[in-house]
């Protein structure tokens, strides 16, 4: 019962959110998008930094996510996931003395392990928070500080491997802990951390 602009015009907010996929063509139309938890991820990082959280909320939350995840990942993960845990182990064992590309490694090992709890929600929380508490530039990160991240992650899976729920929880908690205080640090040598840019 609208004209064609109007229900052009909100296929295309469907589509922008991430609700409809529109195909053009042969065949073509609009569908009911499959979930995109990375859109989602985004969606919610935008949010949260509209909203204003506080780099203290953001950590706090942060923890609590990445200790059940841990603990989970030792409860549910699957050959596969282990498999791309120790992928992802070596990668990092091998960027290690290139700043950019081992924090990307380890928080791409962190999603991973999220990933491996195979808690859905947990994993788009970790992924919409690591957006805006990650710096840009890792200025804490030398390599004394690298080489001990690397050794809790060799002892994060392979409490993951020998299926230790309450030992990943703990081992967890200490790492995101020492995350904390880095980032705590970034903030007094560099000033507030960059805000997601708003268009």
């Amino acid at each position: 019962g609208v004209s064609r602009i109007v229900a052009r015009d909100a296929l295309r907010t469907l589509e922008a959110l991430g609700v409809v996929e529109i195909k053009v063509g042969s065949g073509g139309g609009a569908r009911v998008a499959r979930g995109n938890p990375g859109l989602f991820a985004d969606a919610l990082a935008v949010q949260l930094d509209l909203a204003g959280v506080t780099a203290h909320e953001i950590m706090e939350s942060q923890r609590a996510i990445e200790t059940l995840a841990a603990e989970l990942a030792a409860e549910n993960a699957t050959d596969a996931d282990l498999a791309k845990l120790r992928r992802l182990l070596e990668e990092g064992e091998a960027v290690i003395d290139d700043r950019d590309r081992y924090t990307r490694s380890c928080e791409s090992f962190h999603i991973a392990v999220a990933e491996a709890s195979h808690n859905r929600v947990l994993v788009v929380q970790l992924m919409s928070l690591q957006h805006i508490s990650h710096p840009r530039r890792n200025v804490t990160l030398t390599r004394a500080v690298a080489l001990r991240v690397l050794e809790a992650h060799r002892e994060l899976l392979t409490l993951i491997e020998v299926r230790d729920p309450s030992g990943a929880r703990r081992l967890m908690d200490d790492h995101v802990k020492m995350i904390r205080a880095r980032r705590v640090a970034e903030r007094r040598d560099t000033g507030p951390v960059p805000r997601i840019a708003k268009s």
